[in-house]
């Protein structure tokens, strides 16, 4: 990564300015490319210098604001949430084990718009409470033990009561990173034709300096990077001339193997109705598709979820929402009758997976002792 950068330096040395952003332009692309693979297809390709990249991104989180938040949900002051989950994978070679694992897990509760939720999961994980209130985040367990995080620090959602101010404060710091922050280098590439309608291309990278640069990893991606690795490497965004709403995403990271593309479909509010997600990265290559469905008023009320990958693993899960125009005060409770033992949330995290992975593979019985596992 670090040598074709050089190369692509040392080439544009006495070009003009348009030879320059033409290389920086094709080095992008070859980086992406990989990431295009069973992906959308773009025709009649053009280039128009006087577009910004800067000025279209601007353009689709203005039109996504518009278009993907309709008002009523100001209106929206809590959700029900009921979510039925199937799982059929094969168990790791670790286990021993060869015959595939299914797993059917049920999920209802309530959430709000400050980040607070009560949820019951129930299945072969066991039954478990997780349990987050203004003041602490918990898990109970039906065998009798609870535990909870110390207390919270401060909620910057705490006095946010409303899911589309909830929605909006999350889109705008996500707009003053990529626009106005420069720690993202946005670039247009170009335009074209795409399912007979018209595109511009744009390019998104993390500005990085050479002192940051770190060598390109064989192996998986860090634990303690698991939830950031999509800050970093290099994006094209399909913007639909027309809407300014966005119509495909690919997504390249060398260093961490991944690439992947997912289109967006929308219904004639121009609300997203199908998102398509084609990953390409070596050894997890896999389709997902998720299907939205709204009620006449534009909220969403119907999410559906199939993940196939080419081991032979899938996944799919249907999740109904209710939002609510009142939430009674104390819907949300963190406090189990029975008490609770305190311990800090990375323990707290940890205790849910053992408990999970424990009830799901049984793993002691296979020689694998959980509490010798760290992150």
């Amino acid at each position: 990564m670090i040598s074709s950068g050089i190369l692509i330096l040392f080439l544009a040395v006495g070009q003009s300015p348009q030879a320059k952003t033409e290389s920086k332009a094709s080095h992008l692309a070859t980086k992406i490319a990989r990431s295009k693979i069973n992906g959308p297809v773009l025709n009649d390709s053009n280039y128009q210098p006087h577009k910004s990249g800067h000025a279209l991104l601007k353009e689709c989180l203005e039109a996504i604001k518009k278009r993907w938040l309709p008002m009523e949900y100001q209106k929206s002051r809590a959700v029900e949430l009921n979510m039925d989950m199937n799982l059929n994978v094969r168990p790791p070679r670790e286990t021993g084990l060869t015959e595939r694992m299914e797993l059917d897990i049920s999920v209802e509760g309530v959430a709000m718009p400050n980040e607070q939720y009560k949820l019951k999961v129930n299945g072969k994980i066991g039954e478990i409470d997780l349990i987050k209130s203004r003041t602490r985040r918990m898990t109970v367990y039906h065998t009798g033990n609870s535990f909870s995080d110390q207390p919270l620090p401060r909620n910057d959602n705490a006095n946010i009561n409303n899911y589309r101010s909830y929605a909006l404060r999350h889109l705008g710091q996500m707009s003053d990173v990529l626009l106005n922050k420069g720690g993202y280098r946005i670039k247009y590439l170009g335009s074209g034709n795409y399912q007979g309608q018209l595109i511009d291309r744009i390019g998104l990278s993390k500005a990085s300096s050479r002192k940051g640069k770190r060598k390109t990893q064989k192996a998986p991606v860090p634990m303690n990077r698991i939830w950031t690795f999509w800050q970093t490497g290099q994006y094209e965004v399909w913007i639909y001339q027309g809407s300014k709403l966005p119509a495909a995403v690919f997504y390249a990271n060398p260093d961490d193997h991944i690439y992947a593309n997912f289109t967006i479909d929308y219904n004639q509010s121009f609300l997203p109705d199908l998102f398509v997600l084609q990953n390409n990265s070596t050894g997890f290559e896999g389709r997902t598709e998720i299907r939205l469905h709204y009620t006449r008023k534009g909220l969403l009320e119907l999410v559906s979820f199939e993940f196939h990958t080419s081991d032979g693993h899938q996944m799919h899960f249907n999740a109904s929402l209710r939002f609510l125009q009142e939430a009674e005060d104390g819907l949300i409770s963190g406090i189990p009758p029975f008490g609770y033992q305190k311990i800090n949330q990375d323990h707290l995290k940890l205790l849910l997976m053992t408990q999970t992975a424990g009830n799901l593979l049984n793993l002691k019985q296979h020689g694998l002792k959980l509490k010798n596992f760290k992150f």
